[in-house]
């Protein structure tokens, strides 16, 4: 079975975040600064355009027995032990999901995101403040972010979340 392959672009302010790779491993994050929001969705706009070049394409909603299954296997810790996977995943197929489960998906994404930033801690060095020492190094090797990064875009996404909890 192939791998599924997706890129994900997310805003946050003058913060666009792309998340390129396939499903549950290769994958790559890259945060882009922009000095304002304005020029932030300009650049959003460009990195759409250039996908759509690269064919890729948005994904169909998921079948009510498929939608069931995902939750299932999102919520068996065996099937993602790091916290960070089963995000990328749940993100992956937000847009799928039927609306009656939309809360509920955004309610995991909260807490997966909490538990990333919990692994992160909040400063690098002799300072570090989390139980799990290894976990900024092994986030870096697999998402190429460095721990100050990853503590901004997970951050930004955990209090997008929240938001959108609340909208719901």
């Amino acid at each position: 079975m192939r791998s599924i392959t997706y890129c994900q672009l997310e805003l946050y302010g003058s913060i666009v975040i792309v998340s390129k790779g396939q499903l549950g491993k290769g994958r790559i994050i890259t945060m882009h600064r922009e000095t304002s929001s304005e020029t932030a969705v300009a650049h959003l706009s460009d990195l759409r355009q250039s996908l759509v070049k690269e064919n890729y394409v948005s994904p169909e909603p998921l079948s009510k027995k498929a939608e069931e299954q995902f939750f299932a296997d999102l919520l068996n810790v065996s099937k993602y032990p790091e916290f960070h996977d089963g995000l990328e995943v749940a993100e992956s197929l937000l847009l799928r999901v039927s609306n009656e489960n939309k809360k509920k998906l955004l309610k995991i994404l909260f807490d997966k995101a909490d538990w990333v930033m919990m692994g992160l801690g909040n400063k690098d060095g002799p300072d570090y403040d989390s139980e799990d020492s290894y976990y900024p190094e092994m986030l870096e090797d697999e998402t190429q972010l460095k721990p100050k990064d990853a503590r901004e875009v997970y951050g930004a996404k955990l209090a997008h979340y929240q938001k959108l909890i609340k909208m719901l």
